[in-house]
């Protein structure tokens, strides 16, 4: 198992927690919404699960980012909204202070690097 790097930022209203490595990396990110958005949607956060690949994910294509911002290198990227909603916003919109999630949301990042990354063979993502 390589070692894993974890940590959280905030930029502007978006929070970014993040699991890396030599290997690769995932973030999880999520904004707080207001009123009008939480009363038509019935959630309070909008964020994603996107994982950060120093290798094609999928084939032979060109990489999503020349330097990526958490890679530091060239990287190739997908993500997930969908699962963000459907898995780790309800858990959250319940929390008094969004930090009070750290726990929870690295430990996710942690499962979904290792899931992707700390194994012998790759196999595609299921989870995006």
């Amino acid at each position: 198992m390589s070692k894993v790097e974890t940590g959280y930022q905030k930029e502007g209203n978006r929070h970014i927690w993040f699991a890396k490595s030599e290997l690769g990396g995932v973030h999880i990110w999520a904004i707080e919404q207001d009123k009008d958005w939480r009363d038509r949607w019935g959630e309070r956060f909008l964020g994603g699960i996107e994982i950060h690949s120093p290798k094609p994910l999928y084939g032979d294509c060109q990489a999503s980012h020349d330097d990526c911002w958490l890679l530091n290198a060239p990287c190739w990227h997908d993500g997930s909204s969908l699962q963000f909603s459907e898995q780790i916003e309800p858990v959250m919109r319940h929390c008094d202070d969004i930090r009070e999630m750290d726990d929870y949301i690295i430990g996710t990042c942690i499962e979904r690097y290792r899931y992707q990354f700390d194994h012998d063979e790759q196999p595609q993502p299921e989870f995006l």
